[in-house]
């Protein structure tokens, strides 16, 4: 099923080994905090009552001494991929509009209500620049690429057999009758597996912390005042074509990562494009009649 982010956009994870990947301790544990009934307890009581959730017996404890660290780490990831899935999809909507103001047939169509296609070609334009900013700006304390970049190093025992064992017999049916033949084929990641996808984001990326960002600062985030001439100076120099390939490059890296973690699966280093841009062209064909 889809996630419906605080956006609006219905997000998608990679969809993997579809029965052995769901996050159903993840996923439960977030529906029994907005509940209440997991705030006022501690650790081990969370996990009883997590495990009677799930339908387990036993309570494993080395899962509850690692939880907190493996649960941290999945938030990472789904962070990242809220951050950028959000900013992909207003890339691929703010295209789509600027191919139908190229067409005298959807002009007239945008022209039967023109001020709700003023507001949202603003929206997703502000969307897109302050996604990118986020991305891509490098201040500390701020969650961007390369701080996810370092999350990943800094916590590379989750990634390991050991921890997707633990993962996969908490969240996962029966895991204990096909768990040891899984594993034998699982890949466990190393530092310089992250620092390669690192690099290719990096190498496709290489305009978005200089025009791009200072797009998203001076235009955007901060509302410097501009003449149209200084913006023009800036916004003659951007590429849709650019950003697009910068942002596959980061899906790409992420898709990577949540194979790993979640999958144990060999990362793979050819970009491929975003998969769920049709579902954007879709939705706002559908709008504009």
């Amino acid at each position: 099923m889809p996630n419906l982010s605080a956006s609006g956009w219905v997000l998608w994870r990679p969809t993997g080994d579809t029965g052995l990947t769901k996050g159903i301790v993840c996923g439960t544990t977030q529906l029994l905090i907005d509940s209440g009934e997991l705030s006022n307890q501690d650790p081990s009581k969370q996990y009883e009552i997590l495990a009677k959730q799930v339908c387990l017996h036993t309570v494993n404890t080395t899962s509850i001494q690692h939880s907190n660290c493996q649960q941290f780490m999945r938030e990472t990831i789904d962070n990242l991929r809220r951050e950028l899935e959000t900013t992909i999809r207003v890339l691929h909507a703010l295209k789509r509009f600027r191919l139908f103001a190229s067409r005298q047939s959807d002009v007239d169509r945008i022209n039967r209500n023109p001020d709700f296609w003023i507001i949202y070609e603003v929206s997703v334009r502000t969307n897109l620049f302050i996604g990118l900013r986020r991305l891509y700006e490098g201040k500390n304390g701020t969650f961007n690429f390369q701080r996810f970049i370092a999350i990943c190093i800094n916590n590379i025992s989750d990634f390991s057999a050991d921890r997707l064992r633990q993962r996969k017999m908490v969240g996962s049916y029966k895991a204990n009758e096909w768990i040891e033949s899984y594993l034998e084929n699982i890949y466990e990641p190393t530092v310089d597996d992250f620092k390669s996808l690192s690099k290719i984001v990096r190498n496709n990326s290489k305009r978005m912390k200089g025009i791009y960002t200072d797009a998203a600062s001076r235009i955007y985030a901060h509302a410097i005042h501009m003449d149209r001439t200084s913006i023009a100076e800036i916004t003659d120099q951007l590429d849709f074509d650019e950003m697009e390939i910068a942002l596959d490059s980061m899906w790409h890296c992420y898709e990577q990562i949540w194979q790993m973690y979640e999958n144990g699966r060999s990362p793979i280093f050819d970009i491929s494009e975003y998969p769920n841009k049709q579902e954007v062209y879709d939705c706002l064909d559908t709008q504009l009649g």
